[in-house]
């Protein structure tokens, strides 16, 4: 027997209670007998901060989009760090001191890791939908990113794709699509359908769009020798992520652009600089001071009324502790591209800060700092 909220959430399933916040984003999971078995947190942008499971907290830290750079336990320590090539697939992890690489099949799905000495140490098969057949290796559950590059949570069995949770069992997500369908396209109407029911053609890295998998002649991918390759061109730590390339071409497409199989037109997703999906600019006002704390920009949908889904959640976050004090407004409605919206952002808050329109002592913004 399933139960779920009004608004769609998943909160029973007969093996796990899920309880969430205001912003749809599970907090903890509670197995039958009300333990709870994991917990998470969030920053302002929806991305998972930390997830304690046991007793243990791990901490995450990103990039500027969706991947995370490195781990850190409840003292700070760096426990696990990432490559990623520009696709944002995972090239490296360090862990314990040692290196490992990742590998992948035709299909892009991660088929295990080798280690410096090229021993493999971890590998994996799937079904279609990312439920794991089989697994070994020293490294295999230590291992957090599998199926198509995505974060899997041993504890619970489910996928962290950003914006929500997928459970490969049933091949479905356990809330609705918070960018809602594509009134031209029936396949993508069914809120809980993940990769458009075509999970062999289709991957979703932040759970809000479906993307198609064009390999392009790509037959497997070695991790060891596309980081080498970086590594050689002189590039040093996170500097390789922008220099770690598939041997043979091969992206991820917006479906609604693909225009024959096989053509590059597209980016991973539409927080890559190569992605041409509009953007939109908010600041977001404190209504005591009259200043601008943040600065900010989504290719999110703009709600119906025109405010911003991404731009709410924070205000209403702050908004919690002091009712009213913050109001988010759309700025710039329309941003042609990723990399325009980030020349936007940023001449935005040089502006504002030069005018000394932004506050920076509230702490709300972050990045880019002017």
């Amino acid at each position: 027997m399933y139960y779920f909220k009004t608004n769609g959430n998943r909160t029973k399933d007969g093996q796990y209670t899920y309880v969430y916040n205001s912003f749809d984003q599970i907090t903890s999971i509670k197995n039958n007998a009300g333990t709870v078995i994991a917990s998470y947190t969030y920053d302002d942008e929806g991305r998972r901060t930390s997830k304690t499971v046991g007793g243990k907290k791990t901490n995450y830290h990103y990039d500027q989009g969706i991947n995370v750079l490195f781990e850190t336990d409840s003292a700070g320590n760096i426990t696990a760090d990432y490559v990623y090539d520009p696709d944002g697939l995972p090239v490296m992890m360090s862990k314990g001191g040692q290196n490992y690489y990742y590998t992948y099949n035709s299909l892009k799905e991660i088929t295990g890791l080798t280690n410096a000495s090229g021993t493999v140490v971890a590998s994996y098969t799937y079904d279609a939908w990312g439920n794991i057949l089989s697994q070994s290796g020293i490294m295999a559950t230590e291992n957090p990113i599998r199926y198509k590059g995505y974060r899997y949570d041993e504890e619970t069995g489910l996928y962290y794709l950003i914006a929500r949770y997928y459970q490969p069992t049933e091949g479905v997500f356990l809330t609705t699509d918070p960018e809602g369908g594509d009134t031209d396209d029936p396949k993508t109407q069914n809120g809980y359908a993940y990769a458009n029911n075509n999970p062999v053609m289709m991957t979703d890295p932040d759970g809000n769009y479906a993307w198609a998998v064009i390999n392009a002649g790509f037959a497997a991918y070695d991790g060891y020798k596309a980081y080498k390759a970086g590594k050689a061109s002189g590039k040093q730590g996170w500097a390789l992520a922008g220099s770690v390339s598939w041997e043979t071409g091969s992206s991820f497409v917006k479906v609604g652009h693909l225009k024959k199989a096989g053509k590059l037109i597209g980016a991973i997703n539409k927080n890559s600089k190569l992605s041409k999906a509009t953007n939109h600019g908010y600041h977001i006002f404190d209504n005591k001071t009259g200043k601008v704390v943040k600065v900010g920009i989504s290719a999110q949908k703009l709600n119906k009324n025109g405010s911003s889904p991404r731009a709410n959640r924070q205000a209403n976050k702050w908004n919690g502790k002091e009712v009213g004090r913050y109001s988010p407004v759309v700025v710039h409605k329309k941003i042609r591209g990723r990399s325009r919206a980030l020349q936007w952002e940023r001449a935005s808050v040089n502006r504002l800060h030069k005018t000394g329109q932004l506050d920076l002592s509230a702490g709300k913004h972050k990045r880019p700092m002017p």
